[in-house]
């Protein structure tokens, strides 16, 4: 599982700028909107979404996650 999540951060790192924010949306469509508790909180209402940079989002990445920058969901 580390190295899935390594290898996907360093192929998106490629991929994406740092210095940006993006938001993670899952395989449902639903946006991320942080933490509670603990558990990753997702919703529908895609104004919630909690801008992060690349560096911030390797915990979230799993199959069916998607980053998408920040900017596309206002």
């Amino acid at each position: 599982m580390i190295w899935f999540i390594a290898k996907n951060f360093l192929y998106l790192s490629y991929m994406y700028s740092s210095d940006k924010q993006y938001a993670v949306v899952n395989a449902m469509g639903k946006v991320y909107i942080g933490m509670m508790k603990g558990v990753f909180q997702w919703s529908d209402d895609w104004s919630m979404a909690k801008p992060l940079h690349l560096e911030s989002t390797s915990y979230l990445l799993t199959d069916g996650i998607e980053l998408i920058p920040y900017e596309e969901t206002q």
